[in-house]
């Protein structure tokens, strides 16, 4: 090869008066340059470096001496978990030479997998290589899940139990509660517990005399109670508190709808039956002023109906359009809402012969502060047998004031002959049973 270049150049070179020495000069300074470079070139020789093995962790890469390119790094084992390991192994170290070191590895399964760190390398300085590039590794990218059979499922890339506590069911990663005085259960579908000492109620653990629902209330003789269910205690009705309870009806009671313990009373309720007695009734007025002389109100022991007592009223009847008024007093308004009051009435004797427009009775009650009042309809007193007096409470047949049946202070009678009543006449007539 030197010669040939020597050729080459004494074949381009015109003498120009020097002597051969000169000549001489060049081509030995030609040929020590060529061979020179020739030698460097070939001082370590053109091995290739291989490649980094395949290794959870940074691999330990080959050097490449001369002027070949490192090899590159490997690439991570697959499967990795831990992305951490999950990394490519470095490229190789290029010693000397004129080229970069080898590119980095390619990264693990993970997601978060890195590539290896690139190798050393650079351009000749002197015996060795200096400087070099940062290998480009890649990141593979998507995950590679295990498979679970049917009695496990997958949580943060494992299979776990379906029936364990810490993964109960068939999707979950949560452990089960676990109640105070008491254990956690799984029975594969869903969490339970299991108590000591006590007994299970809505996922919690309570004593064992506590109450979970309304079924564990029973007082004494079978009175039913109510469960609170925020303190798990029993709760039993009081009657005459105003609040409607288990095993109640009706609260407070109430004379006639609501008995003492809390019942609705079913029939008639019988407000007066004058068998003993007729306080608190009085008369209350007459028209005319003077009928009141001779006007009594007074208790009969034998000519109630059925032979019991009974309210006896003598009214000393003389004219047409008179009447007398009698009256209990009630020091507690009475509730006679959606009530019907009835009383049981004879005519004892007098009144008057008319048959057309005899004489008449009918039932009053008066309420509140203002003893606002209301009437039923008129009986006609003919005969000797007894009749009702009725007053439907909610809808009288006549009304003067705002009157309220929740309130009714007193409850009368009007005993009267009218305008038109022909040849009126002294009346005795008799009170029995008054009900609603």
């Amino acid at each position: 090869m030197a010669a040939t270049l020597a050729t080459a150049i004494d074949g381009c070179v015109e003498p120009i008066g020097f002597d051969r020495a000169p000549d001489a000069k060049i081509d030995e300074t030609i040929d020590e340059t060529i061979d020179e470079k020739i030698d460097d070139s070939t001082d370590d020789g053109p091995g290739n470096a291989g490649s980094g093995g395949q290794s959870p962790g940074p691999a330990v890469t080959p050097t490449a001496s001369g002027g070949a390119p490192a090899g590159s790094g490997g690439t991570a084992a697959r499967p990795a978990v831990d992305a951490a390991l999950d990394v490519g192994g470095s490229g190789g170290t290029a010693t000397g030479g004129v080229v970069a070191g080898g590119s980095g590895g390619t990264g693990g399964i993970v997601a978060t997998a890195s590539g290896g760190t690139g190798g050393t390398g650079g351009v000749k300085t002197s015996a060795t290589g200096s400087g070099g590039t940062m290998g480009g590794g890649t990141d593979a990218g998507t995950d590679s899940a295990p498979i679970c059979n049917g009695a496990n499922h997958l949580c943060g890339g494992t299979c776990v139990a379906n029936n364990a506590v810490s993964s109960c069911g068939a999707t979950s990663c949560s452990p089960c509660p676990v109640p105070s005085g008491g254990t956690a259960t799984c029975d594969g579908n869903r969490c339970g517990i299991a108590c000591t000492g006590g007994k299970s109620c809505g996922g919690k653990c309570i004593a064992a005399g506590a109450c979970c629902a309304d079924g564990d209330c029973q007082g004494d003789a079978g009175a039913a109670g109510k469960c609170n269910t925020a303190t798990n205690s029993c709760q039993y009705p009081v009657c005459g508190n105003s609040m409607l309870e288990m095993g109640e009806q009706c609260d407070p009671p109430k004379s006639g709808s609501c008995s003492a313990s809390c019942m609705i009373v079913s029939g008639p309720v019988t407000l007066y039956n004058f068998d003993a007695n007729i306080s608190p009734w009085t008369l209350y007025m007459t028209s005319p002023d003077r009928l009141a002389a001779k006007t009594t109100v007074a208790f009969d022991a034998q000519n109630g109906e059925g032979n019991s007592g009974a309210l006896k009223v003598d009214a000393p009847f003389d004219d047409p359009n008179q009447k007398v008024e009698f009256q209990d007093t009630r020091a507690t308004p009475l509730d006679l809402s959606g009530s019907t009051l009835r009383a049981r009435v004879r005519l004892g004797r007098g009144l008057s012969d008319d048959t057309v427009h005899p004489g008449a009775i009918k039932l009053f009650a008066k309420s509140g502060a203002d003893f606002d009042y209301a009437s039923g309809v008129w009986t006609k007193l003919t005969g000797a047998g007894w009749a009702d007096v009725t007053l439907v409470v909610d809808r009288p047949d006549f009304v003067q004031g705002p009157f309220a049946a929740a309130q009714v202070r007193q409850i009368g009678f009007e005993l009267r002959v009218f305008s038109d009543t022909q040849r009126p006449m002294a009346a005795v007539v008799y009170l029995d049973s008054i009900s609603r």
